[in-house]
């Protein structure tokens, strides 16, 4: 066989092994390709039947009604936070028939998020939470037109991310785990008259029959809450704010990792927001919150009547705690006008923000009074501290009477929670 044969079948083997690589780089490229054309339209709006809506959503239409249906198919929600809670919010609404939805939040799914998030799966972790939520569901709904933005909201960039695209939103969810930007945008929504739902404290909660759904200032039990209200408060925003909250009582055995939230140094440094994230939370109770929002968004946008669920029924027993103190100024032949000072609303404000319904003495939480503090001293609410009855009178005699100093009477450490109280309310003021 001459030379030139063998360079014939050499070359021939080389341009077959060449032309195979190149076949296959070629199948692999068109492969990616149609998975990326794939993708980009499952992303996309995309035109469907009205036939097939209904069919997907004939229970809701059974319950809700014709014109309740196509109240929620008007709405526009802009969800900011699409972590643990929004993501069932905004799987919900939209698996229910809300055609149109914002989603705010700049972080990504991250390997602890698969313990609470509605969807994300371990191959989403990196990916950013609104990008995750917005691929998601629009392969469950694709009648749905979703808005994600990758960025944290703020004061600054309130109306860019609200009204993007100059759409006005029907309502707001506040699923924000950052209290000071929690508080900022429920500030936004009640002055800009925008309906808003907002979500209080998960941590510690474990008995789904104790949610509920309230206004800001009828919440108990709960340290967020209190904080919240407070900071509203100091914004001039006393109610009109509806939450989902727990009124399940604070587990004793919790006292410790709540404390982050509840003493002053957290209670008015916004850096608590990162201790926030580390207490002990039960992985089911998000989803709670989330489907609460999500079904009282519903029902109230459709119309269905809801019967208000009173949560805090303390009235009788503020009366009863104002009486005492009344009571304890004619004993004392103070000046009318110093006990006309406190009046019910304010009484529950000592009781359940100041006190948190217990005496700062012996921690006990049954047959409260309400005492003047210190004799020489007006009546203000840095003067008015909450005891038991026994305490009160105790109070009563030695310090308001026989005129004994304060430590002669208590504690450094009882002294130390008063003070500090008493320092708190003045930021809060």
């Amino acid at each position: 066989m001459g030379n030139n044969t063998w360079k014939v079948i050499v070359t021939t083997a080389l341009i077959s092994v060449f032309s195979s690589h190149l076949v296959k780089a070629a199948w692999k490229e068109y492969k990616l390709s149609c998975a990326a054309n794939k993708n980009k339209i499952v992303l996309q709006p995309r035109q469907y039947d009205e036939d097939l809506y209904r069919e997907q959503l004939a229970r809701n239409y059974a319950f809700l009604g014709e014109e309740g249906m196509r109240k929620v198919k008007e709405q526009y929600i802009v969800i900011v936070g699409a972590g643990e809670l929004g993501s069932w919010v905004c799987t919900m609404l939209i698996r229910s028939g809300c055609q149109k939805m914002m989603i705010i939040d700049p972080e990504n799914i991250t390997i602890e998020s698969l313990n609470t998030h509605c969807c994300a799966t371990l191959s989403d972790v990196g990916k950013h939470k609104v990008e995750c939520l917005k691929e998601h569901l629009s392969k469950v709904a694709p009648w749905s037109e979703i808005k994600a933005k990758a960025k944290a909201w703020t004061k600054e960039a309130s109306e860019e991310l609200i009204f993007a695209d100059g759409d006005s939103p029907t309502f707001i969810v506040d699923c924000l785990d950052n209290l000071e930007s929690k508080v900022d945008l429920l500030e936004y929504a009640h002055n800009n008259k925008i309906n808003v739902i907002s979500s209080m404290g998960i941590a510690t909660k474990s008995d789904p029959t104790r949610v509920n759904i309230s206004d800001i200032s009828m919440t108990e039990f709960d340290p967020i809450s209190r904080c919240v209200r407070r900071k509203l408060r100091k914004r001039g925003i006393i109610t009109g704010i509806p939450v989902v909250f727990s009124n399940e009582m604070l587990d004793p055995r919790r006292d410790d990792v709540l404390s982050s939230v509840d003493i002053e140094h957290h209670a008015i440094n916004a850096n608590r927001d990162e201790a926030l994230r580390h207490l002990p939370e039960l992985g089911t109770m998000p989803g709670i919150f989330g489907l609460s929002i999500a079904t009282w968004i519903l029902t109230k946008v459709s119309g269905y009547p809801m019967k208000k669920n009173e949560v805090k029924n303390r009235l009788k027993f503020h009366e009863s705690i104002l009486e005492t103190f009344k009571k304890q100024m004619e004993r004392l032949n103070e000046d009318k006008d110093q006990s006309s000072l406190i009046v019910l609303k304010e009484v529950g404000y000592i009781v359940e923000e100041m006190f948190r319904g217990k005496s700062p003495i012996s921690g006990y939480s049954t047959k409260l009074a309400l005492t003047k503090w210190k004799a020489d001293k007006e009546v203000s609410f840095t003067n008015l501290v909450l005891l038991t009855k026994d305490e009160q009178e105790i109070h009563e005699k030695r310090v308001l009477r026989d005129g004994e100093k304060l430590t002669a009477v208590y504690s450094s450490e009882v002294l130390n929670v008063i003070e500090r109280i008493f320092k708190e309310e003045q930021y809060y003021s």
